[in-house]
């Protein structure tokens, strides 16, 4: 399934670029914040811009006299967004973003190692600013709501659990770097 899923995201990322590079408008992200993100920024017009996406994020984490949860995830995301403030160096701008995660936790319990697997997908509405230092340079911030239906796998339980919730979970501040 991993390898799948890696594979279909290259193969976005690699037909993107070849789309951008036709324009002559695309740029490389970086964000940090509920995730970390790598991805690719392309102007399809002055107002739409579309942003594939990587995300990875690990965490190991102690909780009071509990002990260690490692985990792991991974996500890929599509978002299109549209700049309906553009002032100077500054844009405003809005947009969906769907995305597929998958997430690893494990932990030992009375000296048995589990692990829990967490298989989700989700939506996102965002809101974000950005300042173009110049025509090669740009940060970012923005803030998203999202629809997260998530199934947990878990080695403590015989059935699986099915989840669906609402969060902020696509805030962040990043870089871009246009070509």
């Amino acid at each position: 399934m991993k390898q799948k899923l890696l594979f279909f995201s290259l193969m976005i990322l690699f037909v993107c670029s070849g789309f951008s590079q036709e324009t002559g408008k695309f740029g490389f992200f970086f964000k940090s914040g509920s995730g970390n993100d790598v991805g690719l920024i392309l102007k399809l017009s002055n107002r739409l811009t579309l942003r594939p996406s990587l995300g990875f994020t690990t965490d190991k984490t102690e909780r009071g006299s509990s002990t260690p949860i490692d985990e792991t995830a991974f996500s890929v995301d599509l978002g299109l967004f549209y700049h309906f403030l553009e002032k100077n160096h500054f844009t405003a701008y809005t947009g969906l973003e769907m995305g597929y995660s998958h997430q690893t936790r494990e932990r030992i319990l009375s000296n048995e190692m589990y692990e829990d697997t967490i298989n989700g997908y989700k939506g996102n509405v965002i809101l974000g600013f950005q300042y173009n230092f110049n025509k090669h340079l740009a940060v970012f911030g923005e803030i998203g709501l999202g629809l997260w239906k998530r199934k947990n796998d878990s080695l403590l339980s015989s059935t699986p659990t099915t989840h669906t919730s609402w969060s902020l979970n696509r805030s962040g501040f990043g870089i871009i770097l246009f070509l």
